[in-house]
């Protein structure tokens, strides 16, 4: 035994070597969506899991969009990845997601290999990468 350690500390956590796009769906580090709801900000990474049949949140604004939503950033730069993996089956319904950002109101994943980058600069989500589509439609309640 190395009489240099102290087993009363614990390491350090680092991140994840492997990036997102190779992560295996289930992750400690990720959270994988098949229904309408919050988007966790406790882990780096959603996946928008539309080979899954969820039962999709109906109403009249989102034409049957799974709608979720994401709450203010934690702190200052927080990144925040929000993906439709490429080899989901796409179902007629997308994924509406509404929270504060600059420039519109949701973001709209509605095909295969949608993808948000997003950061949080104290008072918005920005989108910094990903080819998600926004829209300035209003949340409904």
């Amino acid at each position: 035994m190395n009489e240099n350690v102290n087993p009363n500390v614990n390491a350090p956590t680092v991140p994840s070597p492997i990036p997102p796009w190779c992560r295996p769906i289930v992750s400690p580090l990720t959270q994988v969506m098949t229904d309408g709801g919050v988007v966790d900000l406790g882990t780096d990474t959603t996946y928008l899991n539309q080979s899954v049949a969820g039962t999709e949140t109906q109403n009249a604004a989102t034409l049957g969009n799974y709608v979720i939503t994401i709450a203010d950033g934690n702190y200052k730069r927080q990144i925040k990845r929000i993906y439709i993996l490429g080899s989901a089956q796409p179902t007629t319904a997308g994924w509406e997601c509404y929270g504060t950002f600059v420039g519109c109101n949701s973001l709209q994943f509605n095909n295969a290999s949608t993808a948000a980058v997003l950061e949080w600069d104290g008072t918005a989500w920005q989108i910094i990468g990903g080819n998600v589509q926004t829209s300035n439609t209003v949340q409904p309640y």
